[in-house]
């Protein structure tokens, strides 16, 4: 019985941001949908056929728009129920912030997980990077550990920010920073030694290695980024669980 209450609470309120969420359809297909097929189309004809950057380009299409999603989106519903005073309600509820947060993000994951299907989809037709059901099934289950491994990013700056713009601004530089910047869309092994160690303290990083890996098959490598990813993932679980309180705005 204690098991199910909070399954049960985390499901209600996740259909409630859901609802709330789908009244802005004309930013979600941006963010989910026309950026990243944008950016997968441009850098993939720069590529002009070259099938490991093609895979790699396609790679950094899907984690940037998880990035934008799991870090932007969440900080500023954070800050949309703030401004709408909907935050106080949650912090005057017995509503934990960690179910709080995971209801924003299911909200997002179903999203996020059809842009990831209509990139694949998309590389698969325009530059033949095509998959087993099998190894599409292990793409989707590695997406579904880069987003867990990035969960609380989001949550730290919608809790934290001190204004609904504030807040607004410093998500959507820190997730284009992140997504951009971050070497998802080239090797990381490019990135000099003496900073290649700040790139592998960012969970993109490893999540970069883990879908390139998955793509092109090389499966035997990829116990370690499942492993960083894993334990990025317990990390926010534990910080948001014990932790993080709610703060008043």
């Amino acid at each position: 019985m204690r098991l199910w209450r909070p399954v049960a609470l985390t499901v209600d309120v996740s259909w409630l941001q859901f609802r709330n969420a789908l009244r802005d359809l004309g930013p979600l297909l941006m963010f989910f949908f026309l950026l990243p097929l944008g950016i997968l189309f441009f850098l993939g004809h720069l590529a002009g056929g070259n099938l490991a950057s093609q895979r790699q380009i396609l790679v950094g299409s899907i984690l940037l728009e998880t990035a934008l999603v799991n870090i932007t989106a969440t900080a500023e519903q954070m800050a949309q129920d703030k401004q709408s005073r909907m935050y106080d309600l949650w912090v005057s509820t017995p509503v934990s912030p960690f179910v709080y947060l995971l209801s924003i993000s299911l909200t997002n994951l179903p999203l996020t997980l059809l842009s990831a299907g209509t990139l694949l989809l998309a590389a698969d037709l325009f530059f033949g990077i095509g998959l087993s059901l099998v190894a599409l099934a292990v793409v989707f289950l590695a997406l579904l550990l880069v987003f867990c491994s990035t969960l609380g990013v989001g949550f730290l700056i919608g809790a934290y920010g001190w204004s609904p713009r504030a807040t607004n601004t410093l998500a959507n530089f820190t997730g284009s920073m992140l997504g951009f910047f971050a070497p998802v869309y080239y090797p990381v092994t490019i990135i000099p030694l003496p900073w290649r160690y700040l790139a592998y303290g960012w969970p993109l990083t490893w999540g970069s290695i883990l879908l390139d890996g998955v793509i092109s098959g090389t499966n035997g490598s990829l116990l370690l980024p499942v492993g960083v990813l894993v334990g990025f993932s317990l990390l926010w679980i534990l910080l948001i669980g014990r932790v993080l309180r709610w703060r008043d705005p």
